[in-house]
């Protein structure tokens, strides 16, 4: 039993000898890092959403109204029922 924990801690020592050791200030920097990336990803997708709404949203309110003009009143009604059906009521 006692050769194997030698053996065991020995195999231990070696891995961590081939590991890289940084220090907790680079480990901290490299963490804050890839947080700032992640966040600025984020941002980046969100301004393009926004942008992008900001030129569909128009659009598509001009394309809805435009298919409201041409529906008939039971064709709206149900269009109505529809949107209603699929709204949270609290």
């Amino acid at each position: 039993m006692r050769r194997r924990e030698v053996e065991a801690a020995a195999l231990r020592a070696e891995i961590e000898a081939r590991q890289p050791r940084i220090s907790r200030e680079e480990l901290l920097a490299r963490l804050a890092a890839k947080e700032k990336l992640l966040f600025m990803a984020v941002d980046r997708d969100t301004e393009k959403w926004v942008r992008t709404w900001q030129v569909a949203g128009p659009l598509l309110a001009e394309i809805e109204r435009r298919e409201l003009e041409q529906m008939t009143d039971e064709e709206r009604q149900q269009a109505i029922e529809d949107v209603l059906s699929v709204v949270p009521v609290d």
